[in-house]
């Protein structure tokens, strides 16, 4: 029994569980983190099987790919959330996450891009407390 899963690293597994479909539900787990400055590059959902649908925090970088609806069937019950954003198609992911987030309370946004225009176009009902952080760094690096 834990409530927090932590994905900072790609794998491989199989499952021995006659129903592996069952065996991959993570119904206790409420904290989820996946981003981070050091894993903008494991934003691929693909590989990761396990699926969460009562998550109340969750960490990840933006933009993802299609597979993150998979692992993330239903944000209901998401509260707070902390995105990193790498790409400006990220501000529409997030727009996304924030329409199935009905509950969600707590924001908190480091982005790596110039985003004061994208970031004023996005709505929610629900956000009660935003936490910004620009952190623009040289590309040319």
């Amino acid at each position: 029994n834990f409530d927090t899963f932590d994905y900072s690293n790609k794998s491989c597994t199989k499952s021995t569980c006659y129903d592996e479909r069952q065996y991959w539900l993570y119904d206790r787990v409420k904290i989820y983190g996946h981003g981070s400055i050091e894993n903008n590059f494991l934003d691929n959902f693909s590989l990761l099987r396990a699926r969460f649908r009562n998550i109340h925090h969750l960490q990840i970088n933006l933009s993802f790919d299609d597979t993150f609806w998979l692992r993330f069937p239903s944000l209901n019950h998401l509260k707070s959330l902390h995105v990193y954003i790498y790409k400006y198609s990220g501000y529409c992911q997030l727009q996304t996450i924030f329409n199935q987030a009905p509950c969600l309370y707590s924001l908190k946004i480091q982005s790596f891009i110039d985003s004061s225009i994208k970031l004023f176009e996005l709505t929610s009902k629900s956000i009660r407390r935003i936490d910004l952080i620009n952190t623009l760094y040289d590309r040319s690096i």
